[in-house]
């Protein structure tokens, strides 16, 4: 591609500032984009008008600087702008004026050309020179692509009918040029189609319309345009790049990226091309490769502030944060007086925590522009940040007071009142959120947040509700949902809410730790420990997690691991007053008295208004000696080692009489030892001091029972049960001594609720299991019996006795069965076999009336009267309202009669 000829016309007055144009246009004389020439070129020995008029005769493109000493010059105004003129007026050049100082210019011949720099500013009247100078260039570079790749720049026909021709086409273009630089878009765009109507080959024209209509918004008619242009002229650079442009208007990103690559190709030197393929990149997420076409354009042109700017905004979105600033700086070393540019640089030194910089470029930006509301906005963000909450609520509302419309400002501005407390005034500011966008979650969220701290639960839980209704996946607020359901009681609605919020955020530490507190509280301690296992994977650093896992630890009596999970805590909190009492008692249990100590007084010095801690570290210097010998105790119990474990209970209470877990302990080794009285003592001591200790009930039912005292050691299980439901030993014991009962269903409830309640022991397992194959067997023994008693009634006695053996087999306390054995046996003759099983079936139900009678009539039979009569006598006792037994009972009684008045009559 041949250099542009390029005229610049001047008066000799505004020598430097020409000078300063050239500078800015020496890139592309580097590039060979153009070759420039100026009458002040003329060296010694030349003809002056002479190479003047061969230079304009030659140049393609034609600059006047305007300014008052160059409109009132003869010389230049009725020579080289009249030639100019010519020559733009047959095609053959370009004329444009650069307004470089303030002058009536808008005067015939020249008043239809359009200007530059672009906003008709004089380039003196710019607050910076540079950039007006730039500007100029841009409008030079678009002027010299379409001359480089038009067809249509250089009329070569000299035919007479054709100049004629070319004449009027000419003036069609200039005219739509004109007309398009005055925004009279529809009398250009019938200018370009004329021109197409006298040549439809025209790249320029098609070029120049697709421009029209493109600025018009008629999009589709514009890339029509550009494709017929391209048809002609596939290798036009610009008329690519103009494609590019209105199919990226369009968001067909990939067309528009193909052409923008196809402009590169033709001219890889156009800082214009890169800027937008960067620019489609970037809106397509591909921030890499838009990054890369921007600092492409900066190495060919350096000094673009836009450039820069959007630069930064790829490394921005990219977190490259500290690379986005220095972008953003660039574009300011430009252009100081961009207020979007100090905006965004605000926008990337508040992401990297920077709040005290993000403030100053927020200023700066109100300094520039005071009705910026954004940046209000993003100033109030910024002082939240730093914890200034009366100074952000004023950004805020600065901001509003520009747009009030505005819900996220509300919205922030509702979080500063919340951080100063303010509830009220947050309130009122969440709901204002919530009217202007009824669809965002986090609004909803908030204002839940801000009534849950009024202890507002009810409609803090509407709130958390309508927040979720906008966003099922948000998992903030099933997780403020559920704590506001557990502060009113409804645990497993709670629960429920905190495994929501997990399914939406596996990664959510906080949810996993209050669903473990809420197990815990439901007694599903080994849950509750998985839960806290989870929050702690989550934040490796969550020292509450790490606390309450080492409580739940303790409570299964872990306590090695729960000591490792208190210091666990210090570690990531060494200000956590809690972990080092927890740690202190559990070390204290440990029998580590010095050390337990120490922890409780780094407790008491962490938080010495708490009373609980001052109360635990008095009770440890004060009673330290009893405590030690019932943890003592303790530890021989655990051992096994029950005589050595009493001496220490008894030696705790005689430090301390009212310890009543030393009375406790003491009963249950006592129990153990089988000396059932003093462990029943002793129990009986640990519930008078404290009547709710479920463990002293449970222990005195232990011992009740052992005793045979069956009824009062249910009621002892029961008292046990109803000072702590969730005392899951409580209820097998419960359960056990109603199976002794043969209370089948009760038990077997009772050891569901203690397996519910601690679904790891495997102890309660085994005896519900053991409990339910009872139930089977019962169940099915009852069944084979009733089976077994048809078959009597047939006579067919082998095959019902072989029925009740199995079903004996089954359940041997059967006493039904037993009875039912017995008539068949004695049905057979083998007397001796059903008095046997006679005597079963009341050793397993003493008020088995059939049983009583069948046994007396047995007895009968081997002669023993009076033996017969007592048996039946029970039998009529048992239910006086059976004919059968009465009559028995009157045929025995008869026969003794008859026996002795046989005897003595």
């Amino acid at each position: 591609m041949k250099p542009v000829e390029v005229f610049i016309s001047y008066h000799h007055k505004d020598e430097q500032l020409c000078k300063e144009l050239q500078k800015h246009l020496l890139p592309l004389q580097r590039e060979q984009i153009i070759n420039s020439w100026h009458p002040y070129q003329v060296v010694a020995g030349q003809e002056i008008k002479g190479e003047i008029d061969r230079h304009l005769n030659q140049a393609e493109l034609v600059l006047l600087l305007i300014s008052p000493d160059f409109t009132s010059s003869d010389e230049h105004w009725t020579g080289q702008v009249k030639q100019a003129l010519k020559q733009n007026e047959s095609g053959k050049a370009h004329v444009i004026p650069v307004l470089l100082r303030h002058a009536d210019w808008k005067i015939p011949p020249i008043d239809g050309l359009s200007a530059l720099p672009s906003n008709d500013k004089p380039i003196k009247s710019w607050d910076d020179i540079d950039l007006a100078f730039v500007d100029v260039l841009q409008g030079i570079k678009e002027t010299v692509r379409l001359i480089a790749n038009s067809d249509s720049a250089s009329p070569k026909q000299t035919v007479p009918e054709l100049e004629n021709h070319q004449y009027q086409f000419t003036n069609l273009i200039k005219e739509g040029d004109r007309l398009y630089g005055e925004q009279k878009l529809e009398e250009a765009a019938l200018k370009y189609k004329a021109a197409l109507n006298l040549d439809s080959n025209s790249v320029y024209a098609q070029n120049a319309l697709g421009n029209v209509l493109s600025t018009q918004g008629k999009l589709e008619e514009a890339t029509i345009a550009y494709r017929q242009a391209l048809s002609i002229n596939p290798n036009n650079a610009v008329v690519n790049y103009n494609l590019g442009n209105t199919l990226k208007t369009q968001g067909k990103l990939e067309e528009a990226i193909a052409f923008y690559e196809k402009a590169l190709h033709l001219n890889p030197n156009d800082a214009d091309f890169h800027n937008a393929l960067g620019s489609a990149l970037y809106a397509q997420g591909k921030l890499e490769q838009a990054s890369a076409a921007y600092q492409k354009a900066l190495k060919l042109e350096s000094n673009n502030a836009l450039t820069y700017y959007w630069l930064g905004n790829t490394l921005y979105d990219q977190r490259k944060l500290e690379e986005a600033s220095s972008a953003y700086e660039q574009a300011l070393k430009l252009d100081s007086k961009n207020a979007d540019f100090y905006n965004a640089l605000g926008n990337a030194l508040y992401a990297q925590g920077k709040w005290e910089e993000a403030s100053s470029a927020y200023r700066q930006v109100l300094q520039l522009n005071s009705n910026y509301s954004n940046a209000h906005h993003r100033l109030g963000n910024a002082l939240y940040s730093q914890s200034k909450w009366e100074e952000a609520s004023a950004a805020y509302r600065q901001a509003l007071y520009l747009n009030p419309n505005n819900a996220v400002t509300h919205y922030c501005l509702g979080l500063a009142f919340s951080a100063q407390k303010n509830w009220e005034e947050a309130i009122a500011a969440y709901r204002q959120a919530i009217y202007l966008n009824p669809n965002d979650a986090d609004f909803y969220n908030r204002l839940g947040v801000t009534l849950y701290n009024q202890d507002k639960l009810e409609d803090a839980i509407t709130k958390y509700r309508q927040a979720i209704n906008c966003n099922p996946n948000y998992a903030d607020a099933y997780y403020n949902l559920g704590s506001a359901l557990e502060k009113q009681g409804k645990v497993e609605e709670a629960i429920f809410e905190y495994r929501q919020a997990i399914n939406s955020n596996p990664n959510y530490a906080d949810a996993y730790y209050n669903l473990g507190s809420a197990l815990e509280k439901q007694g599903k301690v080994e849950e509750a420990i998985f839960e806290y296992r989870q929050a702690i994977n989550s934040n490796p650093n969550y020292a509450d997690a790490y606390y309450n896992l080492g409580s739940a630890l303790e409570k299964q009596g872990k306590v090695e691991e729960a000591i490792f999970q208190y210091r666990q805590a210090i570690n990531s909190n060494p200000n956590h007053a809690n972990a080092c009492n927890n740690l202190g008692l559990a070390l204290y249990n440990q029998d580590k008295l010095e050390e337990s100590i120490v922890q409780l007084e780094i407790a008491v010095r962490i938080d010495p208004s708490n009373t609980v801690l001052c109360n635990n570290f008095k009770f440890l210097t004060n009673k330290k000696d009893a405590r030690t010998q019932n943890s003592l105790g303790l530890s021989l119990y655990e051992q096994g080692k029950l005589e050595e474990a009493i001496v220490k209970y008894r030696q705790a209470l005689s430090l301390d009489p009212n310890n009543v877990y030393a009375h406790n302990n003491l009963g249950l080794a006592l129990y153990k030892q089988d000396k059932l009285e003093e462990a029943i003592a002793a129990c009986h001591q640990a519930i008078r001091l404290d009547s709710n200790l479920s463990e002293a009930h449970n222990n005195l039912g232990l011992a009740l029972e052992k005793q045979g005292k069956l009824e009062e050691a249910i009621f002892e299980y029961r008292q046990s049960i109803n000072c702590n439901s969730n005392n899951a030993y409580g209820h097998n014991n419960l359960g056990l001594a109603l199976y002794n009962q043969d209370k089948l269903e009760e038990a077997i409830a009772q050891l569901e609720i203690a397996v519910r309640l601690n679904p790891s022991s495997t102890l309660f397992h085994d005896n519900l299991e053991f409990l339910r194959n009872k139930k089977k067997n019962k169940d099915d023994a009852i069944e084979l019996n009733n089976l077994g008693f048809a078959l009597y009634n047939q006579d067919k006695l082998e095959e019902a006795i072989a029925k009740y053996r199995h079903t004996l087999s089954l359940d041997p306390k059967l006493s039904e069965a037993h009875n039912n054995l017995g008539l068949a046996l004695k049905k057979q003759g083998k007397l001796k076999e059903a008095i046997f099983e006679y005597r079963q079936a009341l050793s397993y139900k003493s008020n088995n009336a059939n049983a009583h009678n069948n046994l007396g009539l047995a007895l009968y039979e081997q002669d023993n009267l009076e033996q017969a009569i007592a048996e039946v006598e029970i039998a009529v006792r048992i239910d006086p309202s059976s004919t059968l037994f009465r009559d028995n009972l009157e045929f025995l009684r008869n026969k003794k009669k008859g026996f002795w008045g046989a005897l003595f009559g």
